[in-house]
């Protein structure tokens, strides 16, 4: 199949500018102690998060409506793929009327490790931390006498959506172009060097190098000695991922497309986050809070437990709350 660039005309990018901003900073110092013995008290399915103390909207000297509630980080002793890592988080608590912006610096002063992370506007952000492995390297020093200690530099920026105001203007933007053509270049199967195989047999060819670029799970796959790197071929030995969803993934690591979450949110964000594809995830989230309903709350909130989907928790137990259910674990 011949591939030919696609020419669309200038699209209209909408500009959102927002005033009222409020920029906060504020950190945290949290130590777990026994902090191996929580990891192996901690069931891998539908674990409830750590959290640390609240500072409050108040406290940060936020102006009203954005002082109500507050915000904590959530700890995840057991997450990512296989349950083998620390996911941390930021949380809001309480009412939420602005959108957020947020900088977070996480660090392990015992040994210097440093993440930092970036999400926003969010009312909940999650991220993956570090691995078990390397937390139980003695020489990396990270857990000292049983204890993790944890820092945390928070820089927030807060608008109160009410104040937002919108002019749109017509700019070149070739984004949509290039996920056009990177859609094609895998429609076309050209020059593809890997396949991804599921359990009843269908095959999917694809690109090594999009999805060393697009996938850190196929990332740490392909740049180590594995046999799929080396045979060109994995094969999905799990009931995670169907065929509709590996369509649904290959669509968002060539072309950044998440049309298929409105029909499948649930199923995409467990491959999602299997697959560390955060964004999708993210998109997946966006989606269910939009469908929650007393019927499906408990649901739900265990889903969100399951996958560290700290933004749909939140929003499980605010709906619970307002609408007086009896949630487990809420």
């Amino acid at each position: 199949m011949a591939l030919h660039p696609s020419h669309s005309p200038a699209p209209v990018v909408t500009l959102q500018v927002e005033s009222c901003l409020e920029t906060v900073t504020f950190t945290v110092d949290w130590k777990i102690g026994r902090f191996w013995s929580v990891v192996a008290a901690t069931s891998t399915v539908g674990s409830e998060p750590m959290r640390s103390g609240i500072v409050s909207g108040h406290d940060l000297g936020l102006s009203p409506p954005n002082n109500e509630g507050g915000w904590s980080i959530t700890l995840y002793p057991r997450s990512g793929t296989r349950s083998q890592s620390v996911c941390l988080g930021l949380m809001r608590s309480g009412v939420v009327h602005s959108a957020v912006h947020a900088m977070c610096t996480f660090s392990i002063p015992s040994s210097g490790y440093v993440r930092t992370f970036e999400r926003g506007p969010s009312t909940g952000c999650l991220w993956t931390f570090i691995d078990h492995e390397d937390l139980r390297d003695p020489a990396r020093n990270h857990v000292v006498d049983g204890a993790l200690t944890i820092h945390a530099d928070i820089l927030l920026t807060v608008a109160d959506p009410r104040t937002f105001s919108v002019t749109t203007k017509m700019v070149p933007d070739l984004t949509d172009d290039l996920a056009a053509d990177y859609a094609r270049l895998r429609d076309g199967q050209v020059g593809t060097d890997f396949i991804i195989a599921l359990r009843n047999g269908q095959e999917f060819p694809a690109h090594r190098a999009i999805l060393l670029a697009r996938s850190p799970f196929f990332a740490a796959m392909l740049t180590h000695d594995t046999t799929e790197k080396r045979t060109g071929r994995c094969t999905i030995a799990d009931d995670v991922v169907d065929g509709r969803t590996m369509k649904a993934l290959l669509d968002f690591w060539y072309s950044g497309s998440i049309g298929a979450v409105l029909e499948m949110p649930e199923e995409l964000l467990i491959a999602a986050d299997k697959y560390e594809a955060l964004v999708l995830k993210d998109a997946c989230i966006a989606c269910l809070i939009e469908r929650i309903t007393p019927a499906n709350a408990a649901h739900l909130l265990a889903l969100a437990d399951t996958y560290a989907a700290g933004a749909l928790r939140a929003a499980v137990v605010r709906f619970g709350t307002q609408n007086s259910l009896n949630l487990p674990c809420a």
